[in-house]
């Protein structure tokens, strides 16, 4: 009887200790701010590629640029909604579904204030295609600095987005230090 008892106490204490110690692991790399912190860098890579190109100021290379620094952007997105989201909350879509479902709307709406033809004459023009075509990136933009602080708060705090250092970053990609 007695060793009946100490196994049961100690089958109890595994299925007690057990789900808790799996569930700090899990919780430990949830709670991991390192992809949140770093977003301005991670950022600032899609930034360099496309500044040079934008500078140039030709209409074609610039929607181009445009869609490459959308295109980085979202997949930055992609990975914060991966690691600090539940994917249930997408369904029946993709994370990256999802955010495109939503970059349609931004887009429409910015194509259809820029080259609206009743609006826009006597001077439309391939310059407002080329605005317009910076609004996806520009809402990418702001969601990834509305999901750090988000995360960052509950991680982090010592690296909000209000923080100098983070905030200089994301104003002046050129200016991001090596790494966080």
């Amino acid at each position: 009887m007695i060793k009946l008892l100490t196994v049961g106490i100690f089958s109890l204490g595994l299925f007690f200790s057990t789900p808790v110690w799996a569930a700090s692991e899990v919780k430990s790399a949830y709670k991991d701010p390192a992809l949140a912190r770093n977003i301005p860098l991670l950022r600032k890579a899609c930034y360099l590629k496309a500044a040079p190109i934008w500078e140039d100021g030709a209409t074609g290379p610039v929607i181009q640029a445009n869609q490459a620094y959308r295109d980085c952007l979202l997949d930055i997105s992609v990975n914060v909604l991966n690691q600090y989201y539940s994917i249930e909350m997408f369904k029946p879509l993709s994370p990256r579904q999802f955010l495109e479902k939503q970059l349609e709307s931004v887009s429409s709406l910015a194509y259809t204030v820029q080259t609206n033809l009743k609006v826009c004459l006597p001077n439309c023009g391939t310059m407002w295609q080329m605005i317009a075509s910076g609004h996806e990136g520009a809402f990418l933009e702001d969601l990834l600095r509305d999901m750090a602080e988000r995360i960052l708060l509950e991680t982090d705090e010592s690296l909000l987005t209000d923080q100098a250092n983070w905030k200089k970053c994301w104003e002046s990609p050129g200016t991001c230090p090596a790494k966080f």
